[in-house]
């Protein structure tokens, strides 16, 4: 299983990457990671809403660091994307990468069954994180990727929401998110037997 792993946060260390890190851990000999990217050091703009991948080419046509991110999340089997809540959404550097899914869609997503143009099959895992520790607080939030992934053609999305995940505190991820990291590698360990 080819994965690709995303982290939104500009903390490289911070709960979304450890969170990775132990779900990678988990899925051991039967995942391979094929590329990390840190979206904070990279340069890359979000879409230019130039429609593109609707007219005239199946995929963005912006030539900037995303470009490898979008193609090996096309590539991959299982995608891991790490975001953080900043001022009561995910953050500007995750937002950027999730406008340019963009350009999975179809050009006549609106109409089509089939709306997308990742292969069928592709799994998710999205990571949200927030230093506030009610999980209602932005639960909006993660229904409204949630949705976003599906309509991209992500045919299993796995969540985890990580609350109570400040700075200060990284290497103390709480036991509850970690019961839920197990869970999910456990349940994508499943639909490989």
């Amino acid at each position: 299983m080819k994965i690709t792993t995303v982290i939104g946060s500009p903390r490289p260390q911070g709960h979304g990457a450890t969170i990775a890190r132990a779900l990678l851990d988990l899925l051991g000999e039967h995942g391979t990671c094929t590329a990390t990217y840190e979206l904070n050091r990279l340069s890359y703009r979000g879409c230019q809403a130039c429609l593109s991948c609707k007219t005239t080419s199946d995929i963005c046509v912006a030539q900037d660091d995303l470009s490898a991110v979008l193609k090996d999340v096309r590539l991959s089997d299982l995608v891991i994307i790490s975001a953080p809540i900043f001022m009561g959404e995910i953050n500007a550097q995750a937002k950027g990468l999730l406008d340019r899914f963009y350009s999975y869609l179809a050009p006549d997503f609106r109409t089509n069954p089939r709306a997308t143009r990742l292969p069928a099959g592709k799994k998710l895992v999205f990571i949200l994180t927030q230093g506030n520790p009610d999980e209602q607080s932005f639960g909006s939030v993660l229904s409204r990727q949630l949705r976003m992934f599906g309509m991209c053609g992500f045919t299993e999305v796995y969540p985890i929401h990580a609350c109570g995940a400040g700075p200060g505190n990284d290497a103390r991820v709480n036991e509850k998110t970690m019961t839920r990291v197990a869970e999910t590698a456990k349940a994508i360990l499943a639909h490989l037997s």
